[in-house]
């Protein structure tokens, strides 16, 4: 309990780059580890350092995400956020967390790094009928391309 205060109260909160981005590993360290032993099997999530991770979950979450969106956050850094969020979110789904904690967890990160969805037409998700199309698009501008003459 006493690491997690530091971390929280202090660590983060701090106005220097080199602190902050060294809390990053330590917070996956805690959350991995957690979630390590919860996977391998739930009668470890009645351990006490677990039962600290999991109610403090909320707080990693939007530590990480803090972290992530840093100016001077290190490759080592995000790196360690992204994997702490992934860590999180397999914890949540094994230690039974209510439904309303994982959906607040993953509104949080819809809302942290935007969302994508089919009904806008977005460019991130495509149907197969568009992949096939821009395929079919791709191959008839090389065919063309290919056939030209040189005059």
């Amino acid at each position: 309990v006493h690491i997690l205060y530091t971390l929280f109260e202090r660590e983060l909160k701090s106005t220097n780059p080199m602190k902050k981005n060294s809390c990053a590993p330590v917070m996956l360290a805690i959350v991995g580890h957690a979630s390590r032993l919860c996977n391998i099997d739930t009668v470890f999530s009645q351990r006490a350092m677990i039962q600290e991770v999991t109610k403090f979950m909320i707080r990693f979450q939007n530590n990480f995400i803090h972290l992530l969106s840093h100016p001077k956050a290190t490759q080592l850094s995000r790196e360690s956020c992204c994997r702490g969020i992934a860590a999180l979110r397999g914890l949540s789904t094994v230690i039974s967390a209510p439904a309303k904690e994982t959906e607040s967890l993953n509104a949080r990160l819809l809302k942290a790094f935007g969302e994508t969805s089919n009904y806008g037409g977005s460019a991130m998700i495509e149907t197969e009928a568009q992949a096939r199309e821009r395929r079919n698009d791709g191959e008839a501008s090389n065919f063309d391309a290919t056939s030209a003459e040189v005059g």
